[in-house]
């Protein structure tokens, strides 16, 4: 018989590849809530509906709360649980509402489904996996807070209501992200992938977190739920949709069997380190679990994997072949790069000498007008002053001569200066006897 220490080996060795079957899981239409939503008895035959959650045919959604009343608790739950270990869990939400948020939004797996209580619409003290989308309330502000989406497990002995209320509560999840859940213009998809050892949250197809410690046990209970505060926030859920590996479904057990979900992140607490001791496995137990169906078991996954494995080889080599077209035709681009290079530079060095040249030709042409210029310039200069000089050596002669010649005497100024003055002078006496005759002939 294999060691049961080489099939863990082994196991663990395809670990990295084992969320690769997944993709070949089949939708569950018996645990699925399909879009369009509405009212159809037969549409709703495998969910149940408490508190506030109502069908919206109108739009065709399920609404867990509104925006019209404050402090709901809606949720849907499963009627039946899931008889698989690897599955996957799509939900699509919708959150709208004011400024600031005001409730918030779970996804369950839970032994305890239907039940209606403080944590986001349903009960405290579950047993199972609890997907929260919520807001952390100490950073609220202007723009509404900061959201996230949260992972906690819960065997039933911890009052996570007791503990948020006290504590940051992101401190009890074993892994968490931050989201933009909030008026966001459209529905987002949260899809939850589980294969034993391991545990994925996406958004929206991207990555939010991944744990490869979390091992949920069969049948449990699907659920979405979701509360409102006084400002309350709208919460819809368009689309239900669970996908199921067939190969592995279990037969429900008729007893409580062990809880063997674990995560090295959950918080050192009492009540977390008392889930950790109820987890441990010994190798006993192991040995005991190792018979020859479970070897047949998992040698028959492991021929799955390598098939696949070789599937994804094959299609690498093709895609390497591709890629070596791919580089053969850079090549030849790079080489007709090449030579394209080197016919500019060519081209260039002829520009360069035949601009030289040119510049060399235009450069002679310059001087040599500079130098008539120049010279004509000299030649205006040496006319101008000889002509200054025999104009400054005549004009003193000529003009000293038009003076004594041409210019009025200067006798006759002064003949004129005194008849002027001895006529002022005989108007003035006469002047003075009429006045005085005058005065006389008053009296």
């Amino acid at each position: 018989m294999v060691k049961v220490t080489t099939i863990l080996a082994l196991i663990t060795a395809y670990a990295g590849v084992s969320m690769a079957l997944l993709s070949n899981l089949e939708l569950d239409s018996s645990l699925s809530l399909l879009s369009p939503i509405n009212k159809d008895p037969s549409h709703l035959k495998s969910w149940h509906l408490s508190g506030s959650a109502s069908i919206d045919s109108s739009k065709n959604r399920l609404s867990l709360t509104s925006l019209t009343e404050a402090n709901q608790r809606g949720s849907i739950w499963s009627q039946n649980p899931i008889p698989y270990n690897s599955f996957k869990f799509s939900v699509s939400l919708d959150v709208s509402g004011p400024v600031n948020p005001g409730g918030g939004l779970a996804i369950w797996y839970s032994k305890n489904p239907g039940e209606t209580g403080p944590v986001h619409g349903s009960r405290d003290f579950w047993d199972g996996l609890a997907i929260m989308v919520d807001y952390d309330a100490r950073k609220v502000d202007g723009k509404g807070g900061e959201g996230m989406i949260r992972g906690h497990l819960n065997d039933g002995s911890i009052n996570y209501n007791e503990i948020a209320l006290k504590d940051d509560i992101s401190k009890q999840s074993f892994s968490m992200c931050k989201i933009n859940y909030r008026n966001t213009g459209a529905p987002f998809v949260i899809d939850i992938f589980h294969e034993p050892g391991n545990l994925t949250v996406n958004v929206n197809g991207q990555n939010c977190f991944t744990s490869d410690k979390i091992q949920l046990e069969p049948f449990g209970f699907l659920g979405v739920s979701a509360d409102s505060t006084e400002n309350p926030d709208s919460f819809s859920v368009y689309s239900v949709s669970t996908y199921q590996d067939s190969e592995k479904i279990h037969e429900r057990p008729g007893r409580t069997q062990q809880r063997p979900y674990t995560d090295s992140k959950i918080p050192n607490t009492p009540i977390n380190n008392q889930i950790k001791k109820q987890d441990i496995i010994s190798q006993e137990a192991l040995d005991k679990m190792a018979t020859s169906e479970h070897i047949s078991d998992i040698l028959s996954q492991m021929e799955r994997l390598s098939s696949n494995m070789d599937r994804q080889l094959q299609k690498l080599g093709d895609e390497i072949r591709e890629v070596k077209t791919v580089k053969d035709v850079l090549k030849s681009v790079n080489d007709r790069i090449s030579k394209l290079e080197e016919v500019v530079v060519r081209l260039d060095v002829n520009y360069q000498s035949s601009t030289a040249q040119k510049h060399e030709d235009q450069k002679q042409q310059l001087n040599e007008a500079t130098k008539k210029l120049h010279s004509k310039i000299e030649e205006i200069h040496r006319y101008f002053e000889t002509s200054s000089n025999n104009l400054l050596n005549v004009l003193p002669t000529s003009v000293s001569q038009s003076i004594i010649n041409d210019g009025p005497s200067i006798w006759r100024a002064i003949m004129l200066m005194f008849i002027v003055q001895g006529a002022g002078f005989i108007g003035y006496i006469v002047y003075k006897n009429k006045k005085e005759a005058r005065h006389e002939k008053w009296l």
